[in-house]
């Protein structure tokens, strides 16, 4: 609820200017600000798409939106802070440069095969006012945040519950994937990409899979994996992008996912 009332209010009161100056368009500075932008805000993935949906539709580029949709997440400071109490601070270490390189990295690839790439900021104005009609502040609100809810309620209460019960088939797998250790990094980029989880919700279980035995390599996939999307938030970001660039998103996490797995066999 604290999303969809944080994504329609980018909607109606932030300046357009402003959004467009800092985060419309397609340079690496547009991606870095939009990066920091999400840092303090520290939501997770389903929590960040609405805001994020709400930062497109007021003239944020491509580039800016997924930088600042992947950082929420992967670069939450508290999370950050109690990964490093609870693991030990070169997990965290290790997930601070790998959720960097993460953001920039497949926000760059998408503004690459994005169609929509930036919006160009008018220099004929000192000050481009709110974009909105004669309807009152409220008025505008309120059908901001109606759309939104209509667009991400329904579809985060089936996709949860389909997930929850396909969960005890799930992950009892997860026992036998130290036989395999490529098919298993990669099944678990694929499940943990998919599967939703709360804010911080990724140090409990590597913890428990740690204790375990769990190999590095799926620890620094799943470092990665489980806390950078779901296939909740997907379909919460979809309103502001096309099914091509929501599935690249993913396939470009899940790469790095398992780039990031590979990368935990040798430092972690």
């Amino acid at each position: 609820m604290v999303a969809l009332l944080v994504g329609s209010l980018v909607q109606v009161l932030l300046p357009v200017r402003t959004i467009r100056k800092y985060m419309g368009g397609d340079k690496f500075s547009n991606s870095f600000w939009a990066m920091l932008m999400g840092v303090p805000t520290m939501m997770c993935t389903c929590c960040t798409a609405p805001v994020a949906v709400g930062l497109k539709r007021s003239k944020a580029s491509t580039r800016s939106v997924v930088s600042f949709f992947l950082a929420n997440p992967l670069l939450n400071p508290a999370t950050l802070i109690f990964m490093g109490f609870v693991l030990g601070w070169n997990y965290t270490i290790f997930r601070l440069i790998m959720g960097i390189i993460v953001v920039l990295l497949v926000s760059w690839f998408i503004s690459k095969v994005a169609k929509e790439k930036m919006v160009n900021v008018p220099d004929n104005k000192m000050f481009d006012p709110i974009e909105y009609d004669d309807k009152s502040l409220f008025t505008r609100w309120l059908e901001a945040l109606g759309k939104l809810m209509l667009e991400s309620i329904p579809a985060y209460v089936v996709i949860v519950f389909i997930l929850g019960c396909f969960q005890g088939l799930i992950f009892p797998a997860v026992a036998n994937l130290s036989n395999n250790p490529i098919l298993g990094v990669i099944g678990l980029a694929i499940l943990g990409t998919l599967f939703v989880i709360p804010t911080a919700g990724e140090i409990p279980i590597i913890q428990t899979l740690l204790a375990l035995g769990l190999a590095p390599a799926f620890v620094g996939t799943l470092i990665i994996a489980l806390p950078a999307l779901s296939i909740v938030s997907l379909s919460l970001i979809k309103p502001a992008f096309s099914w091509k660039n929501v599935s690249y998103m993913f396939g470009a996490v899940v790469v790095m996912s398992i780039i990031s797995g590979i990368l935990g066999a040798i430092i972690l």
